[in-house]
C-alpha cells in the first residue's frame, strides 16, 4: 500500500497480506470501524507509520493478526475503542500507544505477543536498524485497569 488509507466506511480486511510503504498510514475516521482478521501487515522496506485512531468514536478490532515494522502499530490519542486479541506485534518501535484523554479507556488487549525477532527466532532490530521501544505504552491516563476478571 502506497500512501495513506482512510477508513471512511466500516471496513473488514480478512485473510490478507498487506505490504505497507514507508509513507503509509491507516487512519480510522470518526464513527467508523476497521476490523482486521487473520491478516499480516508489514513494511515492504524500512518502516511504515501504523494505524491511527482519529477520534473517540473510531473503532478498531484486530483478531489473529501480525503487525510488523511500524513506528506505531496502533496509536490512540483520542480515547477510541480498540479491541485486540490473539495478535503478534513484531519489530515495531511501539506496539500499542495510548495517550490519555479525559474519556474512560474502552480498549481491550488480550492474548497478544510483543517481540522483535527474525524468522529464526533470534532478536532482530526494527526495519530502520533501531531497537523496539515498547510493546504497550500508556501515558497520561487518569485511571485505567490493567488485567481483568474471569467469569
Amino acid at each position: 500500500m502506497l500512501g495513506d488509507f482512510y477508513i471512511d466506511t466500516n471496513f473488514v480486511i480478512s485473510g490478507s497480506h498487506l505490504l505497507m510503504d514507508s509513507t503509509s498510514h491507516i487512519y480510522v475516521l470518526p464513527g467508523m470501524t476497521l476490523t482486521i482478521n487473520n491478516s499480516d501487515l508489514k513494511a515492504c522496506h524500512r518502516m511504515w507509520n501504523g494505524i491511527f485512531m482519529m477520534d473517540s468514536t473510531a473503532n478498531l478490532i484486530l483478531n489473529g493478526d501480525t503487525i510488523e515494522d511500524a513506528f506505531f502499530a496502533i496509536q490512540d490519542t483520542t480515547g477510541a475503542k480498540i479491541t485486540v486479541s490473539n495478535c503478534m506485534f513484531n519489530k515495531n518501535r511501539r506496539g500499542i500507544y495510548i495517550f490519555g484523554t479525559s474519556l474512560s479507556m474502552l480498549s481491550t488487549i488480550s492474548s497478544c505477543t510483543f517481540t522483535s525477532q527474525d524468522n529464526s527466532g533470534s532478536m532482530a532490530p526494527t526495519g530502520d536498524n533501531e531497537s523496539a521501544y515498547s510493546g504497550i505504552e500508556v501515558k497520561n491516563m487518569n485511571g485505567w485497569t490493567l488485567g481483568g476478571t474471569n467469569n
